[in-house]
């Protein structure tokens, strides 16, 4: 048999395995741990302030071109601002407004009017028509011609409420587009005058004007031809009462190419109007410059002597009135006039940027309380660009001299937008507006200053 015998377990030959992890293991697995959620946070903040700089860039550059293209296909210009919020002396946004134009006051006049205010359209209404004496004395209102005449003496008066004047409490003056659509006779003598629309106060023959537009017969030099045309003029009162006129005559677009040159060696005049066919006239201000339009074409521009601030007499609309402390006994020349209407600008639909970001003038720049934009988007396309800070009144990308081969840098605006607190990469957006009316636009990334 077989004798049982003990067995002893075989020593270990392999090395035993250890239970966890040594100090040295745990603080490398800690310090990736840690990298990894600090590069996974930064990348998370800095996208937020990316973000909002991105936002803040595509509203800018998308409201542009909403502009340019309400411009274009309405036939008016529209004035889109950029300007800074303020709390207390401290910048801490930006808001923007302008995008399309307020409408103050528009008539059509293709309804028959209660003349008499006695409530009741009738034969008295027809006898409340001032009588036309020679057919000369005044312009008649409506496509039609059977429209009701208007003159100096006996206008069409329309108020203007508290919140459709030009001039609103503070005495802030609103940029405005003042237009109408007239039939004007041939051109025949010089000084007739074709009275079209005064915002002043309500006293007849307007002893206190904000601004006017008229037609005035014009007759050139013999030097200049000697043909007689009608001169379009515009003009508006400060708050001293000092007239500032603009004439579609004295005023040409200085940006353009001169105009033909007579055999006398005298230019020949810009976009003269002979009269007896219909068109729009126009007369815009925005605080820094006056211009005129004919067929939502500029033909005139001022940029020097116009004021920041207009008279605040002028809660009354007159059409087919004239200002007359300037215009001695005038000789009215009759014309349909229609379509008349006045619009707002620079204050349609504002609303802040988003976040914190603010207007600055240079890369990692301070926002400035004075700085602010103005886009100024004309029917042919064009989008002009101002500072509210500059002292020169030529659009900031409309000051090419002279045309070259090369790149034309003069030609476009650089806008930057920033934040107050920015502790990431990305410090800045960056818009680029072209005259022609391109939209430009990136965000701007570099190292933190002084490696912070």
């Amino acid at each position: 048999m077989p004798s049982a015998s003990s067995s002893t377990a075989a020593p270990c030959t392999a090395p035993c395995g250890r239970g966890g992890f040594s100090l040295v293991e745990l603080l490398v697995v800690i310090g990736i741990i840690v990298t990894m959620l600090g590069l996974v946070l930064g990348g998370l903040f800095r996208s937020r302030d990316g973000n909002r700089l991105l936002a803040a860039e595509h509203v800018l550059a998308d409201s542009i071109r909403q502009a340019r293209h309400t411009a274009r296909s309405t036939g008016a210009p529209v004035e889109l601002r950029l300007t800074p919020v303020l709390s207390g002396s401290d910048v801490v946004g930006a808001k923007l407004a302008g995008v399309s134009r307020v409408v103050l006051w528009s008539e059509t006049f293709d309804k028959v009017r209660d003349l008499d205010d006695d409530g009741v359209i009738d034969a008295s209404d027809e006898a409340a028509v001032p009588p036309v004496t020679d057919g000369a004395d005044g312009v008649v209102i409506g496509r039609s011609g059977n429209g009701r005449v208007a003159s100096a003496v006996h206008p069409i008066t329309h108020q203007l409420t508290r919140g459709t004047r030009l001039v609103r409490s503070g005495r802030t003056t609103d940029g405005f587009y003042l237009a109408c659509s007239v039939l004007p006779p041939r051109a025949i003598t010089a000084n007739a005058i074709v009275p079209l629309v005064v915002v002043g106060d309500a006293g007849a023959m307007v002893a206190e004007s904000q601004c006017v537009l008229y037609l005035r017969g014009y007759i050139p030099p013999p030097n200049e031809g000697q043909v007689p045309v009608w001169e379009l003029i515009g003009a508006v009162w400060d708050e001293a009462g000092t007239e500032v006129s603009i004439s579609s005559h004295a005023h040409q677009i200085i940006t353009r190419l001169p105009n033909p040159t007579l055999p006398s060696g005298a230019p020949d005049l810009a976009y003269p109007l002979m009269g007896g066919r219909w068109i729009d006239v126009a007369l815009l201000y925005d605080g820094r410059r006056l211009l005129l339009y004919r067929d939502s074409e500029r033909i005139a521009e001022l940029r020097t002597g116009v004021p920041t601030t207009l008279k605040a007499e002028g809660d009354h609309i007159h059409v087919g009135m004239i200002h007359l402390l300037n215009e001695m006994d005038p000789t009215y020349a009759p014309a349909p006039l229609d379509d008349v209407r006045l619009h707002r600008l620079g204050t349609a639909d504002a609303s802040n940027l988003p976040g914190n970001v603010v207007l600055v003038d240079a890369l990692r720049g301070r926002p400035l309380a004075t700085l602010g934009w103005r886009f100024l988007c004309q029917p042919d396309g064009r989008v002009e660009v101002a500072r509210d800070d500059d002292t020169d009144a030529t659009p900031v990308n409309d000051r090419v001299t002279a045309v070259t081969t090369g790149e034309r840098t003069g030609d476009r605006a650089t806008i930057l937008l920033g934040q107050l607190r920015s502790p990431g990469m990305i410090q800045n957006a960056e818009l680029t507006v072209t005259l022609d009316g391109r939209v430009i636009s990136r965000l701007v990334s570099e190292a933190p200053q002084g490696g912070q």
